[in-house]
């Protein structure tokens, strides 16, 4: 079976492109022709099956080569179909029906819809029927070319309405780009100022490349505040590749610099750079692609005081860890009247464990009162009068339910009302032996009160007995050691 033949006629490269692509993705044979002289000229030498053409051309338009073609014996059985964006006038179609084509079809069309239209109408040449609209001219010269110059005035006041829109939308576009380029100046001076006049230090970087894979980049542009911070000097900085400047085969943060300049998605990290010494505080974005900028901070003295805090923090716990004392910070609960009612436990050292006998998870955000319900009110009061007013306090207090003696220093180290602190000691066993020995004192005063004057009697006995014995010549009952630990007794008594 023969493949059919079809003649495309359009001065435009891109319109033939876009119909041979479609007609050949179909299986028809495509001939072509840039305007009306030169179809008729290849059309005489290889006679295709349908022509498909333009109207708006230079040296020969459409409707003269329709004319024309419908006059040729050979040709003037072939289809003509007119395919159009520019003339779209209802008389337009009507003229070109009228000079014998057998479609007029405006662009744009769904390719299934126009192919559809292509196939129906070489179905009506093997059918011996090639133009639907007439069987062929139906205009003689005189209308000829009064319609064909109405058609040509009517396009050219179109194509003048287009070209005056055109002009205005040129105008405006000139205008529009004469701003942004004014914006773009004012913008880039602006850019300028900031760059050079920012605290923090700026680069503009590129990336360099060896067989695809990154290896190192390049410094462009530095601000003054880049000296400041890495102590490189800007003429020594721009230009120079980074492995060369920070001294260093091993790019530091290459990686992130390249992933930043291949997606453009930003990034800000910290880093450590050994070639100036420093901590730098590190943003990164991407002006356009291959390329990342750099604003970056010198955050050398904060990292210190940031290891100087987490050391005393970390004496600090320590310190709590190893206290012989408890410890305990505690947030104030207050109702709706904003009394003081209760206190939640928020820390506890090792310490409170040891004394109390509870665990840190047992009593970690609960109320005193969820921990002992039993709690006396008299801690309550003391607690509450710290924490609304500030001023410390020491006493020692029995805690019923944990059946021990506390001493105990409770101050507030803020300002708020929200939280105070706890210091603690267990007395009980001092508390005990202390009542134990008061105990006894008491015991012994009772005593001594009972038998307070019966030794004074005594020794005077003795001394009276040795004293009656000598007077008899016998040698004392008693020594004198006794007798001397008390006075002698009154010679009225003796007698």
């Amino acid at each position: 079976m023969t493949t059919e033949r079809i003649l495309i006629v359009d001065d435009r490269e891109e319109n033939r492109y876009l119909l041979r692509a479609m007609l050949q993705g179909n299986g028809y044979d495509v001939l072509e022709a840039r305007h009306g002289a030169e179809a008729l000229e290849t059309a005489r030498q290889t006679p295709p099956d349908l022509v498909i053409s333009d109207i708006l051309m230079p040296v020969m338009d459409g409707f003269a080569l329709c004319r024309e073609w419908l006059r040729d014996e050979r040709l003037g059985k072939i289809p003509f179909i007119f395919y159009t964006a520019t003339y779209t006038d209802s008389r337009d179609r009507e003229f070109a029906l009228g000079l014998g084509a057998s479609r007029f079809i405006v662009k744009p069309q769904e390719p299934e819809a126009f192919m559809e239209i292509i196939r129906e109408a070489l179905r009506h040449v093997v059918a011996g029927r090639a133009a639907l609209a007439s069987p062929g001219p139906t205009v003689d010269e005189a209308a000829y070319l009064q319609q064909y110059n109405e058609a040509l005035i009517r396009k050219l006041e179109t194509k003048m309405e287009q070209l005056e829109h055109a002009n205005r939308m040129l105008e405006h576009e000139l205008e529009e780009r004469t701003r942004m380029e004014a914006d773009l100046r004012e913008s880039e001076v602006r850019y300028r100022a900031l760059f050079e006049h920012m605290a923090s230090a700026s680069c503009l970087d590129e990336v360099i490349y060896r067989e695809g894979i990154p290896v190192d980049y390049r410094l462009v542009d530095v601000n003054p505040a880049f000296e400041r911070v890495t102590g490189i000097s800007r003429g020594r900085a721009i230009g120079a590749l980074a492995s060369e400047l920070y001294d260093s085969p091993q790019v530091w943060s290459l990686d992130v610099f390249t992933g930043v300049a291949e997606t453009g998605t930003p990034a800000r990290f910290e880093a450590f750079v050994p070639a100036i010494g420093k901590h730098l505080d590190i943003v990164v974005s991407c002006p356009r692609k291959g390329m990342f900028s750099t604003v970056f901070s010198d955050i050398t003295e904060r990292k210190r005081l940031e290891d100087e805090l987490r050391s005393a923090l970390d004496e600090q716990a320590w310190l709590l860890k190893s206290m012989m004392n408890a410890f305990v910070v505690c947030d104030s609960v207050f109702d709706a009247d904003g009394r003081f009612v209760s206190y939640r436990f928020r820390y506890i050292n090792d310490a409170y464990e040891r004394i109390t006998g509870v665990k840190r998870n047992e009593v970690y955000g609960k109320t005193v009162h969820e921990v002992w319900p039993e709690t006396e009110e008299s801690w309550i009061e003391n607690y509450g009068a710290v924490a609304v007013t500030g001023v410390a306090m020491t006493f020692e207090m029995y805690h019923a339910p944990t059946a021990k003696h506390y001493h105990c220093h409770v101050y507030r180290p803020w300002d708020s009302t929200a939280r105070f602190c706890v210091v603690f000691d267990d007395i009980t066993a001092r508390v005990e032996a202390s009542a134990a020995m008061a105990s006894r004192l008491d015991e012994l005063r009772r005593w001594h009160t009972a038998t307070l004057g019966r030794e004074t009697r005594i020794l005077e006995l003795k001394r009276e007995i040795n004293e009656l014995l000598a007077a008899a010549g016998q040698p004392p009952r008693y020594s004198s050691a006794e007798e001397d630990q008390w006075p002698r007794a009154d010679s009225s008594r003796r007698g």
